[in-house]
This record gives C-alpha cells, structure tokens and sequence, in this order.
C-alpha cells in the first residue's frame, strides 16, 4: 500500500470531511491537474481506513494496458480468504490467451463473487490515467458493476474517468481541483508551517490570485522563498519567479505532449482572459476547435470552464503559453491582441479591448476606447480601471489630459494620495493653456481636477483648503458635473458609507458640508441623490439627531430598494435598525432585517446575507441570546485568519464584540489587534477609534487597566477630533466605567489644549446619562415630566380615555388634553396611540 512519509503539512481537512460524509458511497474520484495532490489525499484516507478495514493500493502504470499482466497484479493485491484461491485463479490465468476477453470476464466474475462475500473491502487506484486501453476500462466496469456494497472502490487521476455505465456515473463522489486546492487559510497556514514566513495580507492576495490555491505552485513559491537557498528570493520577487518556475513542467508533462495543431490552438486562445467556442474559432481558424476544447478539458490540461460557454487557462498556464507564443512568433503574439481588441470592442466589451490594445501597443486606441463610453467604463471594478490605466508609460499619460484626470480620480478613490498629486502636478505643467477639456463630455477638465484635489485634502483633514477647491470645481462644472452625477466609485459591498471611502473614513463635519453643498445642484432621484441622503443619515445618527437621522436614512433606503441598489441599502439599513434599537423600537429594528432579507431574495452577492446575519448578531448580543450568536461565529471560524478587506469591516467588528460578548478575551484581544493594524496601516479613521474603544473594554475585562485606559483614550481623542457620540453610547451598558474614569482624567487635561474638549466630554457624559435613562424608559420619562405629567402618562400608558383621566385627577377635559400635548412634546411622541405601543413593548 501506498504510504506517505510523516504527517502531511497541510491536511486537507475540507476534504477528508467530504470523504467521511460520503463514505457510503461505492466510487469516489478524485480527479485534477498535475500537482494538485490526489494521491496523497487518497493516502490519507486509505491510512485512517487502514486501521479497521482491508485496504488494497495500486498505482497503475502503461504496463497495466495489458489485460492478462494486470489481472495477475489485481489478482496478487487482493485479499482472499483461502490463499489456494489466489494460486488457482493465477494458474487459471496463465492459461487464458490475452485475445480471449470471454475468459478473462469468467474468471473476473468468481474474484467478484468471493470478494461479496466477505467484510468491507476498499480498493485504491492510483494515477488511472496512465490507463488508455479501452479492454481495460470495460475491465474495471465489469468489476464495480458486479461488485456487492461491501466493496468500495478510489481512483486517483489527472484525466477524466472514460467509465460510460450511468450507474458509475450517478453513483460516484467526485472530488476535483476545487475541493482539492488551497484556501486562502491553507495557503497561509502551509507557509507559515513550512518556513516560518508571514505574508503581508495584500502578497497573500496576490498568490492566491496567480496560483488559484494550486497545490504544487504553492509549495514551488515556497521554496524560492526559503532562506536556506543559496540564493533566496523576497516575497515580491518570487512572485515573478513563480510564473518562470514552472516553464519545464508546462512545457514537457503537457504541451509537447500535444499534436501541433493543438499546441497551436492553445498558443493562440491563451492570449484573452476568457474565450468561448465562437471566439475560439476566430482565434484559431480551425475547424476541430471544438474538440479541441473538449480534450483538454477531458484531460484536466489546465483549462477552466468558468460556466456554460467560457472557457480560461489557469493564470500560471496562460503566461506559459503567452511568453512561448511571444518568444517564437512574436508577430503573431501581437496580430492575435489586435484580434482580441477588435472581438471585445464588437461586442461591448470596451476595458478588455483596451487592455489588449495596450499590449500591442496602440495607447491612441487604447485612450479612446477608454474614454468611448465613461458611464460604462466605470461600471467596472476600480481596482480593475487603475490597473488599466497603469499600463500606460507615464509620457503617454501626460499627452492625454482626459486620461490623467481619470488615473488621478482612480488614485485618489484607492487612497494614493500623493501618486494622484503628482499626476495632477505634471499634468498642470505640461499644459499651459486655461481651457483644458474633459473628452468624453465637453467640460472644463479644470474643475474635476479642483473636485479631485479637494478629495485630497478632505482626507487630509484639511477641510478649509478641501472647500476652496470643492467651490471651485462646482463653479467651473456649473455644480456636480455630468461624471460625478452618472458615475459613483462607491462600492455596491459597502456596509456605511460615511465610515467608507465616500464618508472618507468618519469625517462627518466634511461628508456634511459636502453633502449640503451637492443636495440643491442634484438633478433628479437617482443613485447619486441616495447617496447623499444615506451619507447624510448616517452622520446625523453618529451626532445623535436621530429625527433627521430617520427622515435621510429612509429617503436613501427607499431609493436603494427602487433601483435595487445595496450599496444604499445596506447602509441605510444597519444604521436605521441601530436607530430604532437606540429608540427602544425593538420590533421595528426585527422587522427591518427581516423585510431587507426578504426584498433581496434575488441578491446573489454573499456579503449581504451574511451582512444581515451579522447585523441579527448584534442584536442576538444585546439580547442575550448568546447560543444564537455561538451558531452565527461558528460559521465565521475562518474569519480570524482569512485575509482582510476593509468591505467587510462590519462583520470584522461583529465577531470582534462577539468575542466581548461570549467573554472571550484572549481571542477578543488578538483578533482586536490585528484590525487595529489593518486600519491603522489604511488610516480608516472610525474604524481606528472604534477597535481602539472595544480592545479598552476586552483589556479592562482582562484587569489590565493601563492598556484599556490607553486605547480608551486614543478612541475618545479621535472622538473628540471627528465628534463621535454614538460610537460610545452603542455598547454603554459595558463600558460606562471606563469611559467615565478617563473622561474625569481627560478634561482637565484636554481643557488646556482644545478648548473645545471640555465641552466634548460633558456632552458625551449628558448622552450617557440619557442613555440610561433610555434604556429604562419609565425613568427617563419622570425625568422629562413634571408630577402631574408623570401621573398622566401613566394613565395614558394603561389606555385610559382623556375624560376618565381628568376625573380621576379632578381636572378638567381641556387640562387633561394640555397635559398630553405636553407629554407628546416632551417624549419626542406623536400620539397617545404611541405612548401606549411604546412603553407597553
């Protein structure tokens, strides 16, 4: 049997628990390209099954196409009861002439019929595709056809089994590349095991990308890393190592194995990220293309069907054939990119027709399909434009204005502030002339520039110079400008956008000076116009103004759910449900999860389903029900090492308090940590202050007083700094204490430096004080209510009509109703129909 030698590095866990789960089952294939592990998957399984089952292993080789030879090798492996079968049928087969097929099935019945008679046997066969025999194959049909249920049969192979029984078929479990490739945790795991050696978040990304989690690129990568080389390489250059390191492999185990005609083909189809049959032909101008994409998809050769038409190489594969199609007919490299460039612009698909242009290169038509269709254009992902435009040499940007105005917007929106500034720079310099026009609509490219350099210093925080240049872009767009009006860079995945890249990290004073500004010059209820109203929602919420909190956040909503867009309504959202929750409407904040969840059924994105699910989580906490938010980490349990994004900073800071919550500490403290690196290494603002304020109370809980302390204090500076209240008051009820020790600590302190401070501090201590009085409802409303009122509510509380409650306080009708009104007025109510849900909830 075939073994592996010490413990493997990385497990394969995932797997072995589909195997597990499915080990009723007769016939399990695991089938992938070279490098992917199959055989020392099945090792792993005939191991654990080894210790109370029969297990029987054979690797096949060329020799076993052979019926007669390997019918002896079967008959040798297997496990009989009484050795002088073994030698009886041996015997018998030494007879037995290799045309004779009529034999050979006889003497294979009574081998099945003995083997169905004894206890669970499980039969491995390894590297099956060395098998090309068709006899062979009817062989091995035969066998699992007429074999009982106690026998369980493994193939391992880098083709697809040519077995054509429908029960086979139907029957078997299939593990293929996707369940044997590496995660993004195994990646890091392997890694870090392997060598000691941590990548950065983004150059773990970036393998994950290149390699798409293939097993034997990752170790490769891993040994060009290995510092007992002699020559070792860093992480970024072992990247582009990578893709050379591989070539021998490609080139002698799959494309030399391939007719000309087929070498060809690949060569030609590697040149776009995606083909399918019809643009295969156009590519190839071979009539047996088709087929041609059968075998190699047949043979697993490292071509991907992304869906039912399109069709991609792996990325490493890809570069392998594009950099032999380029070495040896450079010519023909470059006639199949303008090939490419004229199918994706016929059919629409103008960024792929520009990339493709840039390889020739033709930067003239690159330029213009860019700028062909700006709305649609930037339809696609930012990081994907920024890309693009990076392709182009720093001198053919600068002849280009429109172009540079675009790659400094995109820098800017990615938080390369100083690369966007020195674009803009060299393209003021190279461009004397006032009137400098935007391509794509007419406008003076002036006042996007002034728009993108007061973005600029908004993140900056220098909201003083960032106004002077917003007033000038809207004087010389006259307002928003046709782009800023049709084309939003938010993301459709963001969870607030005032805490995003819109908000620019927490930067409520700007997001509302901005938004003012922009709401009288927009043209229309569309997505831009929710925008503003969500943004400005969400920064009325963070002051406290929860009235006009309400009247923006449902406005954004609303017009989120009419274009279907979750980019406004997820955030308007979560915010109202916070909200309402605050508001002690409980129920109300329960059913606008629900109905979010049920008017995107459709959404297939899984950011928000699980964005909902942790938005339940929060309240699960606030309401105890701890086994719920026990169920909803469980299905987080990757989250902690997977690689961050700060798209999902929502669900980070759920599990984060889930940690609080559960009274998980240790954890709490080391997943805290790392955000706080995470958004301190990206200057995302709230988010800082937020995890600053969380790590104090999971160290106060851990009686380290020193460090709560510091990183309270952090939290409530970057508070005072941006006027956060809400932030503080969401998780009060914990963390009361430590809050009120530093702020007494902190005013007489801050009172010398900010004068401003002080009044911060009492101001967070008053909405403190309301919050407790909130938070028991009867006592905040006696505080509010003068005696007389008090008594009233109470009689409004039990539903009484005004007549019976001026009779029981001997008052008039008429005093009766003043002091409703009053009691409406001071409780923030409508009606003594709410007074009568509110308080009776």
């Amino acid at each position: 049997m075939y073994s592996i030698s010490g413990k493997p590095i990385i497990y394969r866990s995932r797997c072995i628990q589909l195997l597990a789960r499915e080990s009723y089952r007769n016939i399990t294939i695991v089938e992938g390209p070279v490098g992917y592990g199959k055989t020392t998957l099945m090792a792993i399984w005939a191991k654990r099954l080894a210790d109370e089952k029969k297990v029987v292993w054979l690797t096949l080789n060329e020799k076993d196409n052979n019926m007669n030879p390997f019918l002896e090798k079967l008959i040798e492996a297997l496990p009989f009861p009484q050795e002088n079968l073994r030698h009886q049928w041996l015997n018998e087969l030494k007879q037995i002439e290799p045309s004779e097929d009529r034999l050979s099935f006889s003497l294979l019945d009574q081998i099945v019929q003995t083997l169905n008679v004894q206890g669970e046997i499980h039969l491995f066969f390894d590297q099956y595709e060395h098998i090309y025999e068709k006899d062979v194959h009817l062989l091995f049909e035969h066998l699992i056809t007429y074999s009982g249920t106690n026998i369980h049969y493994y193939f391992a192979s880098s083709a697809k089994l040519p077995f054509q029984n429908k029960k086979i078929q139907s029957d078997s479990l299939t593990i293929t590349s996707d369940h044997l490739k590496y995660d993004l945790h195994e990646i890091k795991e392997y890694i870090a095991l392997k060598i000691g050696c941590h990548l950065h978040d983004a150059e773990l990304q970036k393998l994950y990308m290149l390699t798409e989690g293939w097993p034997l690129a990752v170790s490769h990568y891993v040994f060009l890393l290995d510092k007992s080389r002699a020559q070792p390489h860093d992480e970024y250059s072992a990247m582009d190592a990578l893709r050379h390191g591989l070539h021998d492999l490609f080139l002698n185990q799959i494309f030399l194995k391939q007719s000309p005609a087929l070498q060809q083909f690949m060569l030609n189809t590697s040149i776009p990220d995606f083909f399918d049959t019809q643009f295969s032909y156009v590519l190839s101008k071979d009539s047996q293309n088709n087929s041609y994409i059968e075998h190699l998809i047949q043979q697993n050769l490292f071509l991907m069907q992304e869906d039912s038409r399109n069709y991609r190489y792996h990325p490493l594969f890809a570069h392998f054939l594009q950099q032999r199609l380029k070495q040896f007919d450079r010519e023909q490299f470059l006639n199949m990119h303008k090939q490419c460039s004229a199918w994706f612009h016929e059919h629409g698909f103008l960024i792929e027709a520009m990339q493709h242009a840039l390889m020739i290169p033709d930067y003239e038509l690159a330029s213009t399909l860019f700028l062909k269709d700006i709305v649609h254009t930037f339809s696609h992902p930012n990081s994907k434009l920024l890309l693009s435009l990076e392709q182009f040499p720093r001198t053919e940007i600068n002849r280009r204005p429109s172009i540079a105005m675009l790659y400094a917007w995109l820098l800017t929106v990615n938080q390369r502030l100083t690369a966007a500034e020195t674009v803009l720079d060299q393209l003021e310099a190279h461009r004397s002339e006032e009137n400098l026009v935007f391509e794509p609509t007419g406008e003076d490219l002036r006042g996007y520039i002034a728009a993108i350099k007061s973005r600029i210093y908004f993140q900056r925080r220098d909201t003083e110079t960032g106004m002077a240049y917003m007033k000038e872009g809207k004087s010389r767009l006259n307002g928003q400008g046709y782009l800023f009006s049709y084309v939003n860079t938010f993301d459709k995945l963001e969870s607030s956008l005032l805490k995003g890249s819109i908000g620019h990290w927490g930067a409520i004073d700007q997001a509302i000076y901005r938004c003012k500004v922009a709401e009288p010059l927009w043209k229309g209820v569309n997505k831009g116009y929710g925008l503003i109203q969500t943004l400005l929602g969400e920064c009325y919420y963070e002051r406290r103004v929860f009235d006009k909190a309400e009247k923006h956040l449902s406005a954004g909503r609303r017009i989120g759910f009419d274009l279907m867009e979750t980019g406004l309504i997820l955030p308007s959202t979560l915010t109202l449900v916070q909200l309402k929750w605050t508001n002690g409407e409980k129920r109300i904040a329960q059913i606008l999860i629900e109905e979010t969840r049920n008017l995107l059924t459709d959404e297939k994105s899984r950011f928000t389903w699980s964005i909902m699910d942790a938005c339940q989580a929060r309240i699960h906490m606030k309401t105890q029900q701890f086994q719920h938010v026990k169920n909803w980490m469980n299905l987080q349990s990757n989250q902690i090492d997977d690689m961050l994004d700060f798209r999902y900073f929502y669900e980070y800071l759920t599990l984060l308090r889930a940690y609080l919550y559960l009274r998980q500490f240790d954890q709490g403290i080391y997943y805290g940590e790392r955000l706080l690196h995470y958004s301190l290494s990206l200057n995302l603002y709230y988010y800082i202050a937020e995890i600053h304020f969380l790590l104090s109370i999971l160290y106060e809980n851990q009686r380290q007083p020193s460090k709560a302390d510091h990183h309270v204090r952090e939290a409530l500076e970057i508070g005072r700094q941006e006027g956060y209240f809400q932030l503080f008051l969401e998780e009060w009820e914990i963390a009361k204490s430590i809050l009120v020790r530093n702020v007494k600590f902190l005013k007489p302190i801050k009172t010398t430096l900010h004068p401003e401070a002080s009044e911060y501090y009492q101001q967070l201590l008053t909405c403190g004080s309301e919050h407790d009085y909130t938070h028991n409802k009867m006592l905040y409303a006696k505080s509010k209510l003068t005696p007389t009122e008090y008594k009233v509510f109470q009689f409004l509380i039990e539903g009484k009509s005004n007549a019976i409650i001026a009779a029981e306080l001997s008052i008039t009708i008429e005093t009766a109703k003043t002091h409703c009104k009053n009691i409406y007025r001071k409780l923030h109510l409508k009606s003594r129909k709410e007074v009568f849900k509110l308080f009776n909830d």
